[in-house]
């Protein structure tokens, strides 16, 4: 799928995939009967950008305790990719702790002159 916005998708229980939210460029929008209907499943959206999760992902992921997150989409280069994150055996961490390692991992990317816009 290639698209400039961002299209979320949920695995149901049943195994049905449901597409989901509101997107725009950077991110997808949820309602309230949205976000309930995510708790505990599978999440996958594409990232037209090239980029891997935001930190907003992660903390949804926290949040409503995915099951797991996904994100895909095609470089610039035409090289495409697919990330999957799962909670490890603790769970997922908390908000503040996703946050912060989010931070903490830009800032290395950052210093390695790494910019994931233009991969």
């Amino acid at each position: 799928m290639e698209s400039r916005l961002e299209h979320g998708y949920v695995l149901t229980d049943d195994g049905a995939i449901q597409e989901i939210g509101t997107g725009t460029k950077t991110f997808v929008s949820f309602t309230e009967p949205e976000l309930s209907t995510l708790r505990g499943k599978i999440f996958t959206h594409n990232h037209p950008s090239g980029s891997s999760f935001s930190a907003s992902d992660l903390n949804l992921a926290s949040t409503l305790k995915l099951k797991e997150i996904r994100a895909f989409g095609t470089r610039k280069n035409g090289d495409q990719w697919l990330y999957r994150l799962s909670p490890g055996a603790k769970g997922w961490p908390n908000s503040n702790e996703v946050t912060a390692s989010v931070k903490a991992a830009q800032d290395r990317e950052k210093s390695h002159g790494f910019d994931a816009s233009n991969a």
